[in-house]
């Protein structure tokens, strides 16, 4: 790991003082823009529970799927800097809307001894989506080199942070029952065996709030951008980043089972994200850009904090572990104004 982590090190930096050594000749002295923005996000997040010394090799107790499906934002970013070098910040929030289902599904056999034969999905449960609020704010600054007249390329490091609520409600499920002289739990589409709700469209097995999710995500990026100079004042990008670090605290309350948990995962180089955006620009000082980004953040595991008090106070729990992940596909549509 730490050959991994030293070997994109040395690419970054090595990015940067290559930088350095071509400073764009046609750089004015300062410039500033704004760019009001407008986007969709498309994907899931994910939600986990990992059962701590478990007999078995895979240890995953329950699993949520939250559907943003999708997410549609607004939001404006300013740019400036001074010579190649640049400094940018954007804020981007969400409309409150439904967004999809939540897929909640449980392997509670998992927990006991000698349940080889019954490492099946006991429960599963849909209910409707809706994305209460979705805000980020982000910050970046880097350098951009001009090898030649229709290349550049910005080495930059940023700071991200995201949040995201959402509140399931209205659903149906099939909940097992446990098996005759056994501990253990039949299927979850065993219909002969489990505790079945109404799995119909018009006919809820539940009505109201069944579950308050909410996670706020912390990342700290390193990347680059390559920009291409097209004739006709076409211009394209593409960009990749990687997250050095990624902190994340999730608050999950269960309304019907009035339970209350917090998860917090942190990880290095466990995020990433690809870019690519067309241009044209219309005048000197007006461009209109439309782009495309993939998020993805694999499944990190860390602890699991249990309340019983109303969230009033958190206690770690110690037989079980959180996880969280993430992906997206977000398009977006901005029109830049190009002050000097």
């Amino acid at each position: 790991m730490k050959k991994y982590l030293s070997m994109l090190a040395i690419v970054f930096f090595s990015a940067s003082l290559f930088a350095f050594s071509f400073p764009d000749p046609d750089a004015i002295d300062w410039n500033l823009s704004v760019e009001p923005l407008f986007g969709c996000k498309i994907g899931e997040l994910g939600e986990y529970v990992y059962q701590q010394n478990c007999r078995y090799s895979d240890n995953k107790l329950s699993e949520l799927n939250w559907d943003i499906k999708p997410a549609v934002y607004l939001g404006a970013k300013i740019a400036g800097g001074w010579k190649g070098i640049g400094l940018s910040t954007y804020v981007t929030g969400a409309i409150p809307k439904r967004s999809g289902i939540v897929m909640d599904s449980d392997w509670l056999n998992k927990q006991y001894a000698n349940a080889e034969n019954y490492l099946y999905k006991t429960n599963y449960s849909e209910s409707d989506n809706y994305l209460e609020s979705n805000w980020s704010w982000g910050i970046q600054g880097g350098y951009t080199f001009r090898p030649w007249y229709f290349f550049e390329c910005t080495p930059f490091v940023a700071f991200d942070i995201d949040y995201k609520a959402f509140t399931a409600k209205d659903g149906y499920f099939w909940y097992a029952k446990t098996i005759s002289g056994t501990n253990f739990y039949s299927r979850y589409d065993d219909s002969t065996n489990n505790k079945e709700g109404a799995f119909s469209e018009d006919n809820k097995g539940y009505t109201g709030v069944d579950i308050e999710y909410n996670r706020y995500t912390y990342l700290l990026w390193i990347g680059a951008n390559l920009h291409f100079n097209i004739p006709y004042g076409i211009g394209f990008d593409i960009g990749f980043q990687i997250a050095p670090y990624l902190y994340s605290i999730s608050r999950d309350n269960h309304v019907l089972t009035k339970s209350r948990y917090a998860d917090i995962v942190r990880g290095s180089f466990e995020a990433y994200k690809w870019m690519a955006a067309v241009s044209y620009r219309f005048t000197k000082h007006i461009l209109l850009s439309l782009g495309g980004e993939f998020f993805w953040a694999k499944t990190i595991q860390g602890d699991t904090y249990v309340s019983t008090n109303d969230g009033k106070t958190y206690d770690k729990n110690s037989t079980i572990k959180g996880g969280a992940g993430e992906y997206y596909f977000d398009a977006h549509l901005s029109l830049r104004y190009i002050f000097f």
